[in-house]
């Protein structure tokens, strides 16, 4: 039913409005890989209203006993007889304090090694959330050197740390390594130019990548070694729709 009244619509606001915040603060303050497609935010955003308000309803409950806050003083809010410093309380909470929290506990709970523990006492691929193969690894922002085998054939390489960059599937999988790498006439890491500012890559010029570990010293990869390196093989662009 859609809502008639201006109440309704005032409490429709209310309860979605602190998901959506809390999915925007997730997104931008703690850089986990954000939902793609309307409804799934919308469920995702719906998932944390409830979440938010359960909170709020089980500490109610729980402090109710040991304070003189009641059911009447819920009814007085709703009437809008409380003091002003009571909308200002709610609104910080279900609008900024807990969103953020919320936000912050799905980032560490991602990240955490409970969550695969978790998982796999539930016999759950933990990756099964992840889109591709290319998420999997760059999701992961370990420090690799890479060589990328482009759609015509020709090479290039370079160092992917900190200030690199690589887009998620959704979009479009570009990358950007931030040191660049000359190649030798066997394919191998020649030395670093020091004076670049690294390299972009268009997503529909990658045809292949592969991954190296660099010593922990410096920038120099380790000695070429059998079952030393993976590769990750990403789309066909030019075969998508």
């Amino acid at each position: 039913m859609v809502p008639q009244t201006g109440t309704a619509l005032l409490v429709l606001f209310a309860f979605v409005m602190p998901g959506f915040v809390a999915t925007l603060m997730r997104d931008r303050l703690f850089l986990t890989r954000s939902v793609t497609g309307d409804l799934e935010r919308i469920l995702v955003a719906l998932a944390y209203s409830a979440t938010i308000y359960g909170v709020a309803a089980a500490a109610l409950a729980i402090t109710a006993p040991l304070t003189s806050f009641g059911t009447d003083d819920i009814t007085t809010a709703w009437r809008g007889q409380s003091p002003f410093a009571v909308y200002v309380a709610a609104a910080g909470y279900v609008l900024l304090l807990a969103p953020l929290v919320i936000a912050g506990a799905s980032f560490r709970w991602h990240n955490s090694t409970t969550r695969g523990q978790v998982l796999k006492r539930l016999d759950v691929d933990p990756a099964h959330n992840t889109r591709s193969a290319w998420d999997h690894w760059f999701q992961r922002r370990e420090r690799a050197l890479i060589i990328v085998t482009l759609v015509d054939g020709e090479k290039t390489a370079g160092l992917f740390d900190a200030n690199s960059m690589a887009g998620y599937t959704r979009d479009g999988q570009d990358l950007y390594l931030e040191k660049r790498w000359t190649l030798n006439e066997h394919g191998w890491f020649d030395q670093a130019v020091e004076q670049g500012y690294g390299v972009w890559i268009p997503a529909n010029q990658i045809a292949r990548i592969e991954l190296y570990r660099p010593t922990e010293d410096d920038d120099e990869p380790e000695p070429r070694a059998e079952g030393q390196h993976a590769e990750a093989p990403v789309e066909n662009h030019d075969e998508r729709s």
